[in-house]
């Protein structure tokens, strides 16, 4: 039985002992390419791991989370994030037009177009900001002013901005704390000014800054102040009632009042819806 089963394999002359024997010649050939990829495969970890190939699914997760992060820090320190968030401002504001305008918070365009309304208003000429961040205020409306000063305290933010408006002979960017910077510029600048502040973070400067402002009431300073959602009293932030109350300690001539989600605050002489409360 096994003579038989022995012949039935070369059939004619031999051919099976070839075949067999080519077989063979391949197996050893797949073998030596399968023990090569193995030396390549140990060459080509460190490769595979940079690409998350051969890493657990948490440290890739990791690594892709830590590469997004960077391209946002990136993207926010370029001139991009400049017109990305005004090309963005606009498509923000019609869809908060077509929601029937919520509240509290109104959208970037509200802000840009109360400042330009207020600085018309008051006859003001030089705005100071504080809380550069991306800028988008002061590229917003840098047509609109003689000057622009602007105080941040985040130097990565400051030397970004100091990049992006390069070009901008008067748009003026200070680093520092607003709370310290402000009573130094108040002294080089000839009132009345705008101010809007958005120096908001884990504190706030608010009264501070507004203690500078209004150390000389007879000045006719203007005052908007970002945010008003945020004065309830859960956050770092005073309430209103207690900025109305320091206002009117501080500058008995002013008043305050909230509108589109920023707390105003300016002479009350010659402001009729003022003058009556």
């Amino acid at each position: 039985m096994t003579g038989v089963a022995t012949d039935s394999l070369r059939p004619w002359g031999g051919w099976g002992e070839q075949t067999a024997s080519k077989a063979r010649r391949l197996l050893f050939s797949e073998l030596r390419l399968h023990r090569k990829l193995l030396e390549y495969d140990k060459l080509l970890l460190p490769i595979r791991q940079i690409t998350f190939i051969a890493e657990p699914p948490i440290e890739q997760e990791y690594r892709k989370s830590r590469m997004r992060k960077q391209s946002v820090d990136w993207f926010h320190r370029s001139p991009l994030i400049f017109a990305y968030k005004r090309m963005a401002s606009l498509p923000d504001y019609l869809f908060w037009k077509l929601r029937g305008s919520p509240g509290p918070q109104a959208p970037h365009r509200i802000k840009e177009r109360t400042v330009r309304q207020t600085a018309k208003r008051f006859g003001l000429r030089v705005l100071v900001e504080t809380g550069t961040q991306y800028g988008q205020m002061i590229g917003a409306v840098r047509d609109d002013f003689a000057e622009i000063h602007s105080i941040e305290l985040n130097e990565e933010l400051f030397r970004a901005a100091k990049r992006n408006f390069a070009r901008c002979p008067h748009i003026h960017l200070v680093h520092g704390d607003s709370a310290a910077v402000l009573p130094e510029l108040l002294r080089k600048l000839s009132p009345p000014l705008l101010f809007w502040l958005d120096a908001h973070g884990d504190t706030s400067p608010l009264l501070e800054e507004l203690g500078a402002i209004l150390s000389d009431p007879a000045a006719g300073h203007v005052v908007l102040i970002d945010d008003a959602h945020a004065f309830d009293g859960n956050t770092w932030a005073p309430t209103v009632d207690a900025i109305r109350q320091y206002v009117a300690n501080r500058a008995p001539g002013y008043g305050v009042e909230v509108r589109d989600n920023i707390v105003h605050v300016h002479p009350a002489q010659g402001v009729p819806d003022l003058a009556a409360r």
